[in-house]
């Protein structure tokens, strides 16, 4: 990284280069990875940096850079100008010192039965809880026409059979609507599905053995599940444990459950699970509705020891990405810098993590703002009870004390 360059030439200072930043589906981790080196590396001191070319777009994004896309050019503006106006450059030092990310247990995965609930209105507003509590939020725009009516609905693993999850199944439903936060919190504390306005599909694995799983939405025609490996489940007590790979899925496209959400534009996906361990990753698919590894529809899947859920609308990719997970990965990043009088700094934090600042590192009575890196936007930033910084979403952001 920057910071291991500038030490190994710290005693012939030089400028340093990046003249080709990776960043998409075949090279450098993903797109949005790309993005965020722009930034980590002029807090990092670099001299130059550019984004490699794209290559051939799909709908999943570039294979090789972010070139000059509008997000590239975004950050391009937006890196130049707290850089320079804000920080004052040449003036200023990158210092990793006086920041460190908190990582929130909240969002993690527990090797216990847990309530899991995405909701996404009409607005676009998406919102996931676990256990009854509100975890992450962010805005999902466009809306569902992009919807493909011929993708099945599923459990367990993806409709090839890939990225299968391993854990006990308690209760599933499906509305076509919102459910409200204090709905949520009354199926918490009910351990089951309570207001049904709007119910799709719902699984509640009583049947106790066989190879269906009905569907008891009323709705019709019924979205039964079918065991595809009888062997790779177990039927037990409240659930069914699904210890080897097997596709569980209807026989055909779910049609009328991509009727009901296009029809309200709205969609709610609601869980009762038990992960089998923490090492489930693609992710791993709890439910879904899609067709193959790269297309879908919705999907809640398990990351390791995170939750996400990938929603298709006009606006994200046929993937449903970006998608809003639980929490923060593990491999959430930060860069950081101040002016060399120590009255200016800036954080650049990805993945919306929670950040500690050290404030007797930099002049007292500085006001913090956080300042949105894709649309140059400002918003407060006002510190927890704890004393930490908790960005507005799960974003990428950057927290400027000044």
């Amino acid at each position: 990284n920057a910071q291991a360059v500038r030490q190994r030439i710290a005693d012939s200072p030089r400028p340093i280069n990046n003249v080709k930043m990776y960043g998409g589906l075949t090279h450098g981790g993903s797109y949005a990875e790309g993005l965020r080196r722009m930034w980590r590396n002029a807090l990092g001191g670099m001299a130059s940096a550019r984004f490699h070319r794209p290559g051939e777009w799909t709908d999943a994004g570039p294979p090789w850079g972010a070139g000059l896309s509008e997000d590239a050019q975004a950050y391009i503006r937006t890196t130049r100008y707290i850089m320079e106006e804000v920080l004052g450059w040449p003036n200023i030092e990158p210092d990793l010192s006086f920041a460190e990310i908190v990582v929130d247990p909240k969002g993690r995965v527990r090797l216990e039965k847990t309530h899991l609930v995405y909701t996404r209105d009409a607005d676009g507003t998406a919102r996931f809880y676990m256990n009854g509590e509100p975890v992450s939020e962010a805005t999902i725009g466009g809306d569902l026409s992009s919807w493909d009516a011929g993708m099945r609905l599923g459990l367990a693993s993806e409709m090839n059979g890939e990225r299968p999850w391993q854990g006990t199944f308690h209760d599933v439903a499906i509305y076509n609507r919102a459910l409200t936060a204090e709905e949520v919190a009354d199926h918490n504390a009910a351990g089951r599905p309570e207001h049904l306005d709007g119910l799709q599909a719902r699984y509640a694995f009583d049947e106790g053995d066989g190879t269906v799983i009905h569907d008891g939405s009323g709705q019709t025609p019924a979205l039964d599940l079918h065991i595809g490996n009888a062997d790779a489940v177990e039927w037990v007590d409240g659930g069914l444990d699904v210890r080897n790979s097997t596709i569980i899925a209807t026989d055909g496209p779910a049609e009328r459950l991509t009727a009901a959400m296009q029809d309200s534009n709205a969609f709610t996906l609601e869980a009762w699970i038990t992960p089998a361990t923490l090492e489930q990753s693609g992710p791993a698919r709890i439910v879904t509705v899609s067709q193959d590894n790269s297309h879908r529809n919705a999907t809640l899947g398990q990351m390791d020891n995170l939750y996400q859920v990938r929603l298709r609308t006009t606006v994200t990719s046929g993937n449903g990405l970006p998608g809003l997970e639980t929490g923060v990965a593990a491999d959430g990043s930060i860069g950081a810098a101040r002016s060399t009088d120590g009255n200016r700094a800036a954080i650049f934090v990805t993945h919306g993590m929670l950040l500690n600042v050290d404030a007797d590192a930099l002049e007292s009575d500085l006001e913090a703002e956080w300042f949105d890196p894709r649309t140059a936007d400002w918003h407060d930033a006002i510190p927890t009870a704890d004393g930490y910084y908790q960005p507005p979403s799960s974003e990428d952001w950057v927290l400027i004390l000044r």
